[in-house]
């Protein structure tokens, strides 16, 4: 009995552990591995914090509202794709935004970092356009839910789609480019 209490308490911790990392974006194995072992894995709690972005509620807000429009319209998840690339490519570009925004506050301002500035608040603006694109997306989701017609209208959301993955992929290799 003596024995039991601890081994409960350190099991429920790390469930506890791998609940959290499941609601930071952690695939299931990973959580389901933190119930054993975490002790090892609290410092991927700290990591999945740190990397967050300046837009990463706005990204969040976004997908999630796109996957309940697609949920209550009732179509089946290749509608609109696997959208996990799609976001994905969004978070980084959006941790790349951090990482900028962390160099800016310990450089002083002037001349040097201007550059640096101009092409932070370009790509925050692709960003931010891409957000308010896929909250259109949303919209049209809802307009093709109402249409009894389907085919064509369900071909133009996912060409707008991939429109969208061809932008964010385009953030993506001006990251490479530097």
């Amino acid at each position: 009995m003596n024995v039991l209490a601890p081994l409960g308490i350190y099991l429920g911790i790390g469930a506890v552990v791998g609940g959290l990392l499941l609601g930071r974006g952690q695939p299931w194995p990973t959580a389901a591995c933190a119930v054993p072992c975490w002790p090892w894995m609290v410092g991927l709690l700290v990591t999945a914090r740190a990397s967050v972005g300046p837009l990463a509620d706005a990204i969040a807000s976004a997908f999630d509202s796109l996957k309940l429009a697609r949920e209550e319209a009732s179509f089946p998840g290749d509608l609109v794709g696997d959208l996990a690339d799609l976001r994905a490519a969004l978070e980084r570009a959006d941790q790349r935004l951090a990482l900028v925004d962390r160099i800016l506050g310990s450089s002083p301002a002037g001349e040097p970092s201007r550059p640096l500035r101009a092409a932070r608040d370009r790509v925050a603006t692709e960003v931010e356009a891409v957000i308010a694109d896929l909250h259109a997306l949303r919209i049209q989701v809802g307009l093709l839910a109402l249409s009894e017609v389907r085919g064509t209208a369900a071909t133009a959301l996912q060409g707008r789609l991939e429109d969208l993955r061809g932008r964010v992929a385009s953030l993506d290799e001006i990251a490479g480019v530097g």
